[in-house]
């Protein structure tokens, strides 16, 4: 088994390659996702973006070894600071999450333990990622509640003490609080109401700017652009197009990503109203034979019985028609 921490100490970011994740279905191998590449360096901002049933979150999770049975990662890489996250044992998985990786969940809510004061929150997860002092301790909490806009008196209370917004920001800390490589946030603002939520996504596309690798899970085209520099458009457990989100938004080239488009709200008066996309997702194990998105798609024809591959230098596709 390799080392936890790669022997150069580099810090990399992410990179997955080919990933298929699966589970088995009455002794059937059932693909969920299917052959997922991507990347996010340090200091960069990826969204990875898509309906329901994407496997966007999937995928999310599988960078900190936490799907859930009996779902596992089929075949593939994902390496974060050179550390193969597949292959790695479980104690090694337990160093990576909250040390290497961090996660911000979808819902401040229930995220917090709802019997611990937070400040002994910061100090558990601390004590179990962080070999430092306890004057560095209280350094590092300060700073990043500071960076987050809190005052240190949140550390006495109890998370039912705090709004919506101030629990998001402290999820946020203690994602920071132990210095990863790698943050992963699942959908950080659908609880919260507008303007925590302009707050909360300046606060990723500037704290977190220069620090980490975000990898941002989101429905939410609108959100996607405020905060990230590039974007992946999942469909049917694969990406279909992805690179840098201005090109991606402001010239789509396949019509999944433009359907996408065309059904996102905007207050544009002169604009027409929403278009739906017709048809509902696949369900994993019955894709369709060729394209995922072909019996959706306006443009479909013969050639799309067989299955594009993503393409192209910068912004890619995987379309015929592109």
């Amino acid at each position: 088994m390799m080392d936890i921490v790669p022997t150069n100490g580099a810090r990399t970011g992410v990179v997955v390659e080919n990933l298929h994740i699966a589970h088995r279905q009455r002794g059937e191998l059932v693909e969920i996702v299917r052959g997922v590449s991507l990347s996010v360096a340090v200091g960069e901002r990826l969204a990875l973006v898509g309906e329901s049933g994407t496997g966007k979150s999937l995928t999310a999770r599988s960078l900190l070894g936490l799907l859930p049975p009996p779902t596992f990662v089929s075949a593939g890489s994902i390496r974060i600071d050179g550390i193969d996250v597949v292959r790695a044992s479980d104690a090694q998985l337990r160093r990576v999450r909250g040390g290497i990786v961090s996660f911000i969940p979808q819902d401040p809510m229930s995220a917090l333990n709802p019997v611990r004061r937070i400040g002994r929150i910061f100090d558990e997860v601390l004590g179990r990622h962080c070999m430092v002092s306890k004057a560095e301790r209280r350094d590092r909490i300060a700073h990043v509640l500071s960076g987050v806009g809190l005052q240190q008196v949140v550390l006495e209370r109890f998370p039912h003490q705090l709004s919506g917004g101030m629990k998001q920001r402290v999820l946020i800390a203690l994602a920071l609080v132990t210095e990863p490589t790698v943050i992963v946030a699942d959908e950080p603002t659908t609880a919260l109401d507008a303007t925590v939520q302009a707050e909360i996504l300046d606060m990723l596309s500037g704290q977190l700017a220069q620090k980490v690798a975000l990898l941002m899970i989101t429905h939410d085209l609108g959100v996607a652009a405020t905060v990230c520099q590039n974007i992946a458009i999942m469909y049917g457990g694969a990406i279909v197009e992805y690179g840098p989100i201005r090109s991606i938004l402001g010239a789509p080239r396949h019509p999944y990503t433009s359907g996408l488009l065309a059904a996102a709200p905007d207050f544009d008066p002169d604009r027409p109203s929403l278009v739906p996309i017709a048809g509902s997702p696949p369900v994993a194990g019955a894709f369709p034979v060729g394209c995922a998105f072909g019996p959706r798609c306006k443009l479909v024809g013969a050639r799309c019985g067989q299955e594009p591959a993503l393409a192209g230098d910068g912004h890619q596709v995987a379309c015929w028609f592109a």
